[in-house]
């Protein structure tokens, strides 16, 4: 499985996320799924500036559309969401 962390922070990216965790769990890239960033130019230009690393910000139907070939890649990613009901949303979809 490409996913190698999981993670529920209202906050998404921020400098832990990028320096503590990603030390920890090894990754190639974030995922932050979370309609309403996905949605302001404003919010993503601020989470992919916060990261060092190849970052996605994508509403819940694009991470639904793109979660099997995210799993199948070779690239080990973070999935983050904002809260609790768009996690379980994703989660149990794809046996996260």
């Amino acid at each position: 499985m490409s996913v190698s962390f999981i993670r529920i922070d209202d906050r998404m990216i921020h400098g832990q996320t990028c320096t503590r965790w990603a030390r920890e769990y090894p990754c190639d890239g974030l995922i932050a799924v979370n309609d309403k960033a996905a949605k302001s130019d404003v919010l993503k230009a601020a989470y992919k500036a916060a990261s060092g690393k190849k970052t996605f910000v994508w509403t819940l139907e694009h991470f639904q559309k793109k979660a099997q070939q995210v799993l199948d890649s070779d690239t080990r990613y973070f999935l983050i969401t904002k809260n609790p009901i768009d996690m379980k949303k994703n989660s149990r979809r794809y046996g996260l």
